[in-house]
């Protein structure tokens, strides 16, 4: 498709120490999908993440775990 004139500015900061990114990406660590044009210009900001669970098939809610919880 054609993305002239379409564009989103993102700053920001990470620093690894050296390896460190290739180890967590061996891990597993950190979930990637493949580029989606759509996903990038014509969804809100606050969707991309939910977006972004339900291109891989998941609810992001299936890492966590709630600990804690009622009182016997």
């Amino acid at each position: 498709g054609n993305l002239t004139g379409r564009f989103d500015l993102i700053l920001g900061y990470a620093s690894w120490s050296k390896g460190q990114l290739k180890k967590e990406l061996s891990r597993g660590e950190w979930l990637h999908t493949p580029f989606c044009q759509d996903l990038l210009f014509d969804v809100p900001h606050e969707d991309r993440w939910l977006q972004s669970y339900e291109q891989l098939g998941f609810a992001p809610y299936a890492f966590m775990q709630v600990k804690g919880g009622a009182q016997a």
